[in-house]
């Protein structure tokens, strides 16, 4: 069993390298097969983080009981009140102790002329070795509560009935919502359809790579009744799966507003563990 230290070693060490790992399986940045988003950053330990030259901001975020989920915003995606609480990001130097199970985070922020500063924060504001700068997590974690992107295992839970809380999820490009699965198994996510007239996209990604495929992967997308089909053709990505590890893509327009049933049935010999669901 991994003593306190070095279980925040592995995850932190693992943070750097790819947004997201826990000291079990790591999850889905692990196995997405996206660059390393630190290889070629800029180390910045001195003034604001965030800029006015500051254009994107990507985060990948994991916890032990939550799981993952990343988050991607072009600065012209993000509201008055989201560029104040990046501004208001502030840099500390990091205590030095490791804990476990609590939320990490990497934060890259790419420039104008396309560097890329990353960063690390954490619940309780331990870098645990960390060679990357720190954030301060109560100037950070703000920003995690104005985006509806939901991490891979939250508002899952096991109802009175024995069955599984089904979460919603609103459509935002901004979200890579975390779906965990220890196959094999079906996951379900309901897909909240508010403006029937504007087309959406879904998209499931960090799952094709050496170890997930998506041959083993079969989406399904049913009416608010969760059993009758609807018409939608899914892309399997069976070339290049691009930064983002894609597997299947899907655009559709809904006929009516409602909650809509997105069923995964995952089979045997996909890698246990997260991946990402976009909807937009």
């Amino acid at each position: 069993m991994l003593t306190r230290t070095a279980a925040l070693s592995t995850l932190l060490g693992c943070l750097l390298a790819l947004g997201a790992c826990s000291t079990q399986k790591s999850e889905a940045d692990q196995d997405s097969g996206a660059p390393d988003a630190s290889s070629d950053a800029v180390i910045i330990t001195t003034g604001p983080i965030w800029t006015d030259q500051s254009r994107v901001v990507d985060v990948r975020c994991f916890a032990f009981f939550e799981g993952s989920v990343r988050i991607r915003a072009t600065r012209d995606q993000l509201t008055a009140d989201q560029l104040a609480i990046l501004s208001g990001m502030t840099l500390i130097p990091p205590k030095d102790q490791c804990y476990e199970d609590t939320n990490a985070c990497t934060v890259a922020i790419s420039a104008a002329d396309g560097t890329v500063a990353t960063y690390t924060t954490e619940a309780t504001d331990s870098g645990c070795g960390s060679t990357k700068p720190v954030i301060q997590y109560a100037s950070f974690d703000q920003f995690l509560h104005t985006v509806p992107c939901l991490a891979a295992k939250q508002a899952v839970y096991e109802t009175a009935d024995g069955g599984t809380n089904i979460p919603p999820l609103v459509p935002d490009v901004r979200c890579y919502n975390g779906v965990f699965t220890a196959p094999p198994n079906t996951v379900q996510r309901l897909l909240v359809v508010d403006d029937p007239s504007t087309p959406r996209h879904v998209e499931l990604d960090s799952c094709n790579d050496a170890q997930r495929s998506p041959a083993l992967l079969h989406p399904q997308l049913l009416e608010p009744d969760g059993t009758t089909p609807l018409p939608v053709v899914w892309s399997a990505v069976t070339g290049d799966p691009g930064a983002d590890g894609t597997c299947y893509r899907a655009d559709y327009t809904f006929a009516a507003a409602g909650a809509y049933v997105l069923r995964i049935d995952v089979d045997a010999g996909f890698t246990a563990g997260d991946f990402y669901l976009r909807f937009y």
